[in-house]
């Protein structure tokens, strides 16, 4: 979602500034910063510009420099953490048989091969 998008009174949380050259390098100095929170202050009656509110200070910007910077909306922030699932940790009592960790360890090593100018029929006594 682009900051553009956002309603009067609602509040988003910078993801990406987009663009490049000076105009990023503006709109980052006056403190649209990834991972900073955004407020909607008041939208024009003719859509231009649009005040915001950021680390504290208010900031008016164009509807074209706002679509630059994406945000992500409390909705939006909301409806991701719903989805988002958690699963328990392993309890710290965990019992694991010292074969099974063997078994495991030996499935982690790796087999390096290496000839010492013999004919390949002598390799095999280097092999273990």
């Amino acid at each position: 979602m682009r900051l553009s998008e956002l309603k009067t009174g609602e509040k988003g949380v910078i993801v990406k500034v987009l663009g490049h050259g000076g105009f990023r390098k503006r709109i980052v100095e006056m403190g649209f910063i990834k991972g900073k929170t955004v407020e909607v202050l008041l939208n024009a009656p003719l859509k231009d510009p649009i005040k915001y509110k950021v680390l504290g200070y208010e900031i008016s910007l164009r509807r074209q420099e706002a679509e630059m910077i994406e945000v992500i909306s409390e909705e939006e922030a909301k409806k991701l953490a719903e989805k988002t699932v958690y699963h328990e940790g392993l309890p710290e009592d965990l019992s694991v048989k010292e074969e099974d960790m063997k078994r495991l360890a030996l499935g982690k090593r790796r087999t390096i091969n290496v000839a010492f100018g013999r004919k390949p029929e002598q390799w095999q006594d280097f092999f273990i």
